[in-house]
């Protein structure tokens, strides 16, 4: 016999099926449609699968995700796109002056070297 499927109440019932209706992301519409069903209605993860369109594997790496950390386990930031864009204009020229006067340096200690370079040779 199979196990049956739970998600736990981190959420109620109503506030699953309004995240699930207005979330812009479908790829976390389709989670949480995997948690609402869970927890509405246990049954089997390949039921579930079924029903949302979705395979075994995913079910149960949702499922176990929610009912470890909640709500968190499902709003991730996504992949790829900017993630420290909060950078203000102050320390974006800070770090682009540092980045210039390192450059510089290293410039100047590669002329040295070229130049010693060129008087051992003669």
């Amino acid at each position: 016999m199979a196990r049956i499927t739970r998600a736990a109440p981190h959420l109620e019932a109503e506030d699953l099926k309004t995240r699930l209706k207005l979330d812009p992301r479908p790829w976390c519409r389709q989670r949480w449609l995997i948690i609402y069903n869970a927890l509405v209605e246990p049954r089997e993860a390949t039921d579930i699968a079924k029903h949302t369109g979705t395979t075994v594997a995913m079910v149960h790496q949702v499922i176990a995700s929610y009912n470890r950390l909640g709500v968190a386990a499902v709003e991730t930031p996504g992949k790829g796109g900017r993630r420290r864009k909060s950078c203000d204009l102050g320390r974006r020229a800070s770090v682009l002056s540092s980045l210039f006067h390192a450059s510089r340096a290293w410039g100047n200690c590669h002329r040295r070297r070229n130049q010693a370079r060129e008087c051992a040779h003669r």
